[in-house]
């Protein structure tokens, strides 16, 4: 789908930055107007999920696009937020051991 938009690219206002197909004719876009990136779930409508101005993720997700039009594989997750995640992940796990009493 990614590959697809970039070929639908124009000169326009808008840039698709990438969508994701959900369902029969349903899809997730993301679309950069201006300097705003519009998150968009098209189906029998077209609504407008979030938008995102300035600021960190903005940042985040123009790079992840700018490396997936060069090649490169997609960083969403940075590899300081794989290690929040295994730290959230391994005191859950703890919590389910204590409950269940095999701590």
């Amino acid at each position: 789908m990614s590959k697809r938009s970039r070929h639908m690219q124009t000169n326009g206002l808008v840039l698709p930055l990438g969508g994701q197909v959900l369902g029969n004719n349903k899809s997730l876009q993301v679309l950069l107007i201006g300097q705003t990136i519009y998150i968009v779930g098209v189906g029998e409508n077209v609504t407008i999920l979030r938008s995102i101005s300035q600021g960190e993720e903005y940042q985040h997700l123009l790079e992840s696009y700018e490396n997936q039009a060069e090649g490169h594989t997609s960083n969403w997750l940075a590899k300081d937020s794989l290690k929040g995640w295994n730290t959230v992940f391994q005191k859950h796990l703890q919590n389910m051991r204590k409950e269940n009493g095999e701590e």
